[in-house]
């Protein structure tokens, strides 16, 4: 299933969810960073490195200003030096990101938002306009797959990591 989602949605950018995001710029400041920062700390350095590899197979990545409040809010409990590296990474990653502006009011009215918030209500908005999503949070996962659309559960992603990518 992951495997055909990724060729379903290869040539388009993929949906970071806030968590995976994090992952992505903690490790872009330094690797070993990651199982020692209070918010990465469930992931592993080889999940950045896993994250990295699925990253490459898309064109780009697709976030939310929320997304980004919710990164930045994260990072922001670093320190310094750790902390203007963060900043200085995210603000590269910023560059390059595809922002999807999404407005609150017409977010906070989807019919998941009051059981999932702003943040992942409008990541739930863009499945729904075909983006494929990536997130380690189960219950987004879960009511995303409920509905129909595409996800990966980065935690299935690591189950399958030993034999992936297989001519990707």
């Amino acid at each position: 299933m992951i495997e055909a989602l990724i060729k379903k949605h290869r040539s388009r950018a993929i949906l970071l969810d806030a968590n995976v995001l994090l992952l992505d710029v903690i490790g872009g400041v330094d690797r070993e960073m990651i199982p020692r920062f209070k918010r990465t700390r469930k992931f592993e350095i080889e999940d950045y490195d896993l994250l990295q590899r699925l990253l490459r197979l898309f064109s780009g990545i697709v976030t939310t200003p929320n997304i980004l409040t919710e990164v930045g809010n994260l990072g922001s409990q670093l320190t310094d030096p750790a902390l203007s590296a963060f900043r200085r990474i995210l603000r590269e990653r910023t560059r390059v990101l595809d922002e999807r502006y999404l407005a609150s009011k017409l977010v906070s009215d989807h019919h998941l938002f009051d059981r999932m918030g702003l943040s992942d209500a409008g990541i739930a908005m863009l499945a729904e306009e075909g983006w494929l999503i990536l997130t380690e949070d189960w219950p987004l996962a879960s009511r995303l797959q409920t509905a129909g659309l595409d996800v990966i559960n980065f935690t299935n992603l690591r189950t399958m990591a030993w034999t992936w990518p297989r001519n990707q």
